[in-house]
């Protein structure tokens, strides 16, 4: 099954993305907790260098984002 996002400026199409079943979102669940698990075991300094590197890569992606955000 899918589903079609639609810009709500002009209801043209922006992307059509499939939609996850109840047992895909049941292992992601799974993993999410398993990740939060893993996360919560690293050092502070650690969790702080690896925040450090998503910020990085969201400047380095900011005008993309904003774009799909302005469709959004």
């Amino acid at each position: 099954m899918t589903t079609t996002l639609i810009n709500p400026a002009n209801e043209t199409a922006i992307r059509t993305i499939a939609q996850a079943t109840v047992e895909e979102v049941d292992e992601c669940v799974a993993r999410a907790l398993a990740a939060q698990r893993a996360w919560a075991a690293e050092a502070p300094a650690a969790r702080a260098e690896a925040l450090r590197r998503f910020a990085r890569a969201v400047d380095d992606a900011v005008e993309e984002l904003a774009g799909l955000e302005v469709l959004n």
